[in-house]
């Protein structure tokens, strides 16, 4: 009787895969594997050569027409060590679901500034900043102050349309993680960031 119910259930898996599958569009795969050898010298005789991974990730990505010029948005990027061959903590860099129209972009989940809604204060960093050949970006020249309102959990997003020259980016943090370091209500906050570009 087990066995059977164990069959009936994968039997049941397979064929929600399959459907999942065939209904699926424009799901686009992702990623990037950066690495780099470096030689840290600490004093005068201490070298030590590393192996060292630069923000290597694998994502999927999709958008669903639904009419009407509103389409249907997720994204679930995680984060890899390829040094190591392990996932980052916590896994997913960003996981999101969204909607978009003609009235802009909204996403809900734990965003980044790699979700449609794009982040507030870290997308304008971004857009100023020059990186070096290895760096993993933005978060490693300043973690502290730039990654902190980047990447949120539990958090809803809103960029506008381009409206002229100024696009306008919303984002609310509805809780923390419940951790230690950061309670449930350690986050709750609101960052608005206005973005004017004109010409090159």
């Amino acid at each position: 009787m087990q066995i059977k119910t164990k069959l009936t259930l994968l039997a049941t898996a397979c064929l929600s895969l399959t459907s999942i599958q065939s209904q699926a569009q424009n799901v686009t795969i992702y990623g990037r594997a950066v690495m780099s050898v470096n030689q840290v010298e600490t004093g005068n005789t201490n070298k030590v050569t590393e192996l060292r991974d630069n923000a290597s990730r694998l994502g999927f990505r999709g958008v669903e027409d639904l009419g009407g010029g509103m389409s249907a948005l997720f994204g679930l990027e995680m984060g890899i060590s390829a040094d190591t061959g392990t996932t980052t903590s916590p896994v997913f860099r960003n996981s999101y679901v969204g909607l978009r129209g003609n009235w802009g972009t909204m996403a809900m989940g734990r965003l980044d500034s790699a979700n449609p809604t794009g982040s507030p204060i870290y997308s304008q960093i971004t857009s100023l900043t020059h990186f070096a050949p290895n760096d993993a970006g933005a978060t490693a020249t300043s973690a502290t102050m730039q990654n902190a309102r980047n990447r949120t959990s539990n958090s809803i997003g809103y960029a506008s349309p381009k409206l002229g020259p100024v696009t306008v980016r919303a984002r609310v943090y509805l809780r923390g993680a419940d951790t230690a370091a950061q309670p449930e209500d350690s986050m709750k906050s609101t960052d608005l960031g206005l973005d004017y570009q004109s010409g090159a």
